[in-house]
């Protein structure tokens, strides 16, 4: 059974299923992203339009803040766009990535043995994980034909039961351009005489390692960017001859799926899993919520102890505290959390109340009174670290400055999709006009909105090439702060902050090439 191929890339295909209705807007769909439960792990796809070929670029910096703020544990990136040989080592993934995560682990495949691109390719998977799934590593791989179509990542699970994540980004038929995904593809394919379309070749060759995947007994969670209607009864068919389903439709049956590109209206993206998997939630998000792009990112929500064991190996690297005494606006929001939620839970009431009723020595009553308000305390304690600060911990220095301007970037970049009258998410811009302070102007024209969005553009870079030195000029407004809080001399603080930067940077250096040379022994 051959699947028919989207007519382009932005899924305006015919559908002749019962989802023949689809749901054409920028909204979210599905369940809403909440704040991640620690007993689920949390999975995404998105097609990224392409990753910046340099460590500046505002979008690594976006890319960063999506991961973070949402609690992703593994994402699957397509359309990687990129041909990593050929660039500069300080360029290349894993240095951006220094000191974004306490522990990860990205793989990419891509048209490696293709030597008539340059660095920008198009095409290309990467498989990212984060945190506790790099521990639960088992191995990695890709298509075996190095086309950059798949990649994938092993996992061990519960009772020794292995799964098995994948990444893909299928082509779409597109002959005209020299340096499309279809036509690279077609040429590799040629150079080993083999002459199947390379959309043809996609569908052969995955149905053949999920053969081989499905007989070793592994559980299977495949995402990302289809270039065909995931709707189409064939492909439904030829993934449930495999025992996976399409999950967002099936934990969603009374709702058609969305759009999943922006100028789309099918859906082209989304995520198969072995039907013994049961997520907690799915969903996608609206189109300006992920990374910059223009698909969707799609997620699921699966319980942890469906797939793993309850608890993450022992990790001697402890996590970064966010409560830092030499910010004193950091001090201030960690006591206003504690008060509110000391306010909230009626902590003080409580504490009276078992001070007057306490006996000595203490009941069994009483002594479960006092651990339960203990309890209370310390959960606390745990929420108002979580929410006194972010962590700041992307390749270029952080200051307000900088994420100013990377925020006004985003604000023209959506406001010129607005004045062209494409899909965009509205409440995004409102919240980031009142943040930035800008009033909304119906007349802005065109021409105006580019040149205020290449000012931001230019703005950013400039920040950039002087990042250390704002950030240095921050750390000397937190060192006054601090010092008239009576905390000491502003010399003394800052020259202590600054010392701490500095050893932060030099570890997170050592990790990263002790973790090279350890993974080549």
């Amino acid at each position: 059974m051959e699947l028919q191929p989207a007519d382009n890339v932005n899924g305006n295909v015919n559908n002749h299923s019962l989802n023949n209705v689809n749901c054409n807007n920028s909204e979210p769909w599905g369940d809403p992203l909440r704040r991640k439960s620690n007993k689920n792990i949390r999975v995404c796809f998105q097609n990224t339009n392409g990753i910046p070929l340099v460590n500046n670029h505002h979008k690594n910096e976006a890319t960063y803040a999506f991961l973070k703020d949402n609690e992703i544990d593994t994402f699957g990136m397509a359309e990687v766009n990129v041909n990593w040989k050929l660039l500069p080592i300080n360029q290349r993934w894993a240095d951006r990535t220094i000191g974004w995560f306490q522990n990860s682990r990205t793989t990419f495949s891509y048209l490696a043995k293709d030597n008539l691109s340059g660095r920008f390719q198009r095409g290309g998977t990467g498989l990212m994980n984060i945190g506790g799934m790099t521990r639960r590593f088992v191995e990695r791989g890709w298509d075996k034909k190095e086309l950059g179509r798949w990649v994938w990542c092993r996992y061990r699970g519960k009772r020794n039961q292995l799964i098995r994540i994948i990444s893909i980004y299928a082509p779409t038929r597109n002959e005209g351009a020299g340096c499309s995904v279809y036509s690279q593809q077609r040429r590799m394919l040629l150079e080993t005489n083999d002459f199947r379309c390379p959309i043809k070749a996609f569908w052969e060759d995955l149905e053949t390692e999920l053969t081989g995947w499905t007989d070793k007994g592994d559980k299977i969670i495949l995402g990302g960017d289809f270039n065909s209607n995931v709707n189409n009864p064939e492909m439904v068919q030829r993934f449930k001859e495999f025992g996976m389903i399409n999950i967002l439709q099936s934990m969603h049956q009374l709702k058609p799926l969305p759009n999943t590109h922006k100028e789309g209206s099918k859906p082209i993206d989304t995520i198969f899993v072995s039907d013994n998997i049961n997520p907690k939630a799915c969903g996608f998000l609206n189109f300006d919520e992920g990374i910059p792009s223009d698909h969707r990112a799609v997620w699921i929500d699966i319980p942890l102890k469906d797939l793993f064991e309850q608890k993450f190996q022992s990790d001697p690297i402890t996590n970064p505290r966010r409560l830092t005494l030499q910010n004193p606006k950091v001090v201030k929001k960690y006591i206003s959390e504690i008060k509110d939620f000391v306010r909230k839970h009626k902590v003080k009431e409580k504490v009276l109340q078992l001070k007057r009723t306490v006996s000595e020595p203490m009941t069994q009553k009483d002594i479960e009174k006092y651990e339960s308000l203990d309890r209370i305390r310390t959960q606390g304690m745990i929420r108002a670290e979580r929410r006194c600060r972010k962590l700041k911990m992307g390749r270029v220095p952080w200051s307000p400055e900088l994420s100013k301007a990377r925020k006004e970037i985003v604000f023209w970049q959506l406001s010129i999709r607005q004045n062209l009258k494409k899909k965009v998410n509205v409440k995004k811009i409102i919240r980031l006009a009142t943040h930035l302070k800008i009033i909304r102007d119906r007349s802005w024209t065109k021409d105006f909105l580019q040149t205020q969005y290449g000012n931001a553009i230019k703005s950013w870079k400039k920040l950039v090439e002087n990042a250390q030195k704002i950030r240095n000029k921050w750390l000397e407004e937190i060192a006054s702060q601090s010092a008239e809080q009576g905390n000491g001399t502003k010399e003394t603080i800052l020259r202590t902050l600054i010392h701490r930067e500095r050893h932060r940077q030099c570890h997170r250096r050592l990790r990263y090439i002790l973790k090279k040379i350890l993974q080549e022994e």
